[in-house]
C-alpha cells in the first residue's frame, strides 16, 4: 500500500480500472491513506432553495453563537442574515455600493466581506453599519473569492482564483494570502500555494475508476480555482471549494493536501461558499445558475 501512494495518479487509476468493475458513486474522493473525510457529501441533512435575492449567493459564515447564517450576494452590497436551519431571510443590511463581493468571515463581532480585488469591508451586524474599509494591496488580477479567519495567527486568509502572486502568476498554481488584522497589509509571500495536479498524485481513490472517468476527473482538476474557504473548527484543516470543476479540497493547517472531493455536478451547479458551526456541521452554498441559490447542510460523523 505504501508503494501505491507514490505512483503517478494515471498509473494508479489504470491499475484500479483493471480490477473488478465498480460503478463509481455520485462523489469520488481521493485522499491520503490515514485521512478520514467525515461527511456524507451525497446525503445532506437538508438541501434548501433560498430567497431569489440570493440567486448569486457567494460567501457564507455562521454567527458567533451559531444561531444565524450570514450571506452576501455577489453584486449587491447587502449582508443577509438567515435562519441557520431553514435559510429564511431574517433581515438585510446594506453596507455600500454595488461591487463584486465574494468571501465572508467573522472576526470578533464584525463581519468582513472581501471584494474580488482584495479590499475588505467590515460590517457590524448589531448596529447594521459598515464600520471600516481596507485596501489590502491585492488586485483584481488576484481575483479573491475565499475568505477565512485564522484565530491562531490573528490573520485573515484570502484564497485567490486568479494570479498566485502579488505581481504575477505561476501556471497551474493557486494561492492563499495572509493579512494580519493588526495592520490589514497583505504579506507579500503567499501563505501557501497549491499545485493540485501535482499534489493529487500522492492520494488514492475511494473506488476503482475506469479510464474514461480518469480523463474526466483530470480535466476537472485542471479547472481548479478557489471560490470558497473555511477553517474546520475541530480539526483546523482548511476546506476550499472550487466552482470550476466542482471540487472540494482539504488541506492540513500547513498546506499539505489531505483530500480531493469531486462533487456531484447535478447538486452543485456553482459552489461558492462554505462555513462550519462549532460542532463541525458544514454548510455549502451554490449560486442558482438557472434558478434560486441553494444551501446544503451536512452533519459531521463522529
Amino acid at each position: 500500500m505504501t508503494r501505491i501512494l507514490f505512483l503517478p495518479i494515471v498509473v494508479l487509476l489504470l491499475l484500479a480500472s483493471k480490477c473488478a468493475e465498480v460503478e463509481p458513486p455520485d462523489t469520488v474522493i481521493f485522499k491520503s491513506q490515514d485521512f478520514k473525510f467525515n461527511y456524507s457529501i451525497d446525503n445532506p441533512l437538508a438541501s434548501i432553495f433560498l430567497n431569489y435575492d440570493l440567486k448569486e449567493i457567494s460567501g457564507i459564515e455562521c454567527s458567533l453563537d451559531d444561531k444565524y447564517l450570514y450571506a452576501v450576494n455577489d453584486e449587491k452590497a447587502e449582508l443577509f442574515v438567515l435562519n441557520i436551519s431553514t435559510g429564511e431571510v431574517i433581515e438585510k443590511i446594506n453596507f455600500g455600493k454595488p461591487d463584486d463581493y465574494e468571501g465572508l468571515c467573522m472576526v470578533n463581532n464584525l463581519v468582513y466581506i472581501a471584494e474580488s480585488n482584495g479590499n475588505l469591508k467590515a460590517v457590524n451586524p448589531i448596529t447594521k453599519k459598515r464600520v471600516a474599509t481596507y485596501d489590502c494591496r491585492l488586485s483584481r488580477k488576484n481575483d479573491i473569492e475565499g475568505l477565512a479567519y485564522d484565530i491562531s495567527t490573528k490573520s485573515l486568509l484570502l484564497a485567490a482564483k486568479g494570479h498566485s502572486k502579488l505581481d504575477g502568476h505561476k501556471k497551474g498554481k493557486r494561492s492563499i494570502f495572509k493579512i494580519p488584522i493588526s495592520d490589514f497589509k497583505v504579506e507579500k509571500k503567499p501563505f501557501l500555494t497549491i499545485d493540485l495536479e501535482k499534489s493529487i498524485k500522492s492520494l488514492i481513490p475511494n473506488v476503482n475508476i475506469d479510464t474514461e472517468t480518469v480523463g474526466i476527473l483530470n480535466k476537472r482538476v485542471k479547472e481548479f480555482a478557489p471560490s470558497g474557504l473555511a477553517i474546520h473548527p475541530l480539526t483546523k484543516d482548511l476546506y476550499m471549494l472550487s466552482a470550476r470543476g466542482k471540487i472540494l479540497i482539504v488541506l492540513t493547517p500547513d498546506g499539505n493536501l489531505q483530500a480531493v472531493v469531486f462533487l456531484n455536478k447535478n447538486e452543485n451547479q456553482q459552489p461558492e461558499g462554505i462555513c462550519f458551526k462549532k460542532d463541525g456541521t458544514m454548510f455549502i452554498s451554490n449560486e442558482g445558475a438557472s434558478g434560486n441559490g441553494k444551501l446544503a447542510i451536512f452533519s459531521m460523523a463522529r
